[in-house]
């Protein structure tokens, strides 16, 4: 079984990159961000994965990122091999894996965002809880990486799609709304979201070049 976990506030007034995989995520992205701010890697952009056509292996973005995140009982399943690996804090929303080095946070049923560290609003996406608990660690200012929240000629991810029983469909638009609202509620307690995916569909959030961000 995971570890449950209580989320640590030791990110205080720090800033936060979200990884996450829209076909916007680069090698270029994650480096730009190391050694910048704490970086939370979502899914495949912690661990070596390979791109479902072609088979070729493909290198890890941000292995040295400070966390991964995974909601997918799935995708752990499927990646179970590399994700193990990953050094950093593993953490998950489900309470069901055979893996007690990951650690495991309780579903909440607030909506948009929940103060209690032992639990995670689900967003409908493991990125929207990514940045969940980078505010419950006490971010101030989170970098939105990677989330396009639209495929891209046919891929929805930089690695193109995963295997079949993980490739399922995307709701952007109830994502967007989503994010929409947890923006207004961040915005009330003095934290700030930052739109760093170039030409993605997530409106309604301050956008910034990622440079521009890490520089402000």
């Amino acid at each position: 079984m995971t570890t449950p976990w209580s989320v640590p506030r030791d990110w205080v007034g720090e800033r936060v990159a979200v990884l996450a995989s829209g076909p916007s995520m680069s090698m270029e992205v994650a480096e730009a961000v190391r050694g910048k701010c704490r970086v939370i890697a979502v899914n495949n952009q912690a661990i070596e994965t390979y791109h479902v056509v072609t088979r070729l292996r493909l290198a890890a973005l941000a292995p040295w990122a400070d966390m991964l995140y995974a909601a997918d009982v799935k995708w752990w399943m499927e990646y179970q091999e590399q994700a193990l690996k990953f050094p950093g804090d593993k953490v998950t929303v489900r309470t069901a894996l055979p893996f007690p080095e990951v650690l495991s946070l309780e579903l909440s049923s607030f909506i948009p965002y929940d103060p209690r560290p032992t639990h995670v609003v689900s967003g409908g996406n493991s990125g929207y809880q990514a940045v969940h608990i980078a505010v419950q660690r006490g971010a101030s200012r989170i970098l939105l990486c990677g989330f396009d929240m639209r495929d891209h000629h046919g891929s929805k991810h930089w690695f193109g799609n995963h295997p079949g029983k993980l490739n399922t469909p995307q709701r952007y638009t109830t994502w967007i709304t989503n994010f929409g609202q947890l923006n207004v509620a961040l915005k009330n307690i003095g934290v700030r979201m930052i739109n760093c995916t170039p030409k993605g569909a997530l409106t309604g959030i301050d956008r910034m070049t990622l440079e521009e961000a890490l520089n402000a």
